[in-house]
């Protein structure tokens, strides 16, 4: 029988793009008035900055989708929160998008599968679906995080995993952010 090793590696990544090996997974950052957060660029587009003060609360929205035809069970997703930044159990405010008229409503968060399990940790938002991902079926996952220290730090993405097949995951893309004295 043939041997097989599965690894992970960590270190510097080479892109702040997406991955999608099964699940699309995109993540937005709304401030506490529920209005999307809006990065600005550095000198590529992939780069994206958007600042923050000290002791300011923002809702974090995950949307997942299933993006092939196979039949899951047991979703993992794990969100790993910028230096500087602590979990929430609070909310602050509905997040809000534009419509296609331009006029601000608050986004609907309630459709979709609910996780089964949900952890707020020292460094990251844990969140474990169980039931089976058809092809078309979502879930959307907020939590609430504070800007708690003086820092310039990366945003890391939001990745999920299919718990018995890794190979089958997606990432979202991931930021900076800086958080400045208040």
């Amino acid at each position: 029988s043939a041997l097989q090793l599965v690894s992970e590696t960590s270190g510097t990544r080479s892109s702040f793009s997406a991955v999608s090996n099964g699940y699309i997974v995109t993540k937005h950052i709304y401030n506490s008035d529920g209005h999307p957060v809006e990065p600005f660029g550095f000198s590529t587009s992939e780069h994206l900055l958007f600042t923050a003060k000290q002791g300011e609360l923002f809702t974090v929205v995950i949307d997942i989708d299933h993006a092939n035809r196979e039949r899951l069970d047991d979703l993992l997703l794990t969100d790993l929160l910028p230096s500087g930044f602590e979990l929430e159990n609070s909310v602050v405010s509905q997040p809000k998008i534009f419509d296609n008229d331009g006029n601000l409503v608050e986004l609907d968060i309630v459709e979709g599968l609910r996780p089964s399990f949900r952890q707020n940790m020292d460094d990251r938002f844990v969140a474990h679906f169980r039931g089976e991902w058809r092809s078309n079926t979502f879930a959307t996952v907020t939590y609430t995080m504070r800007a708690a220290y003086e820092t310039e730090a990366a945003v890391p993405d939001a990745h999920v995993e299919h718990m018995y097949a890794p190979e089958v995951n997606g990432r979202s893309n991931s930021s900076l952010v800086l958080v400045e004295r208040r």
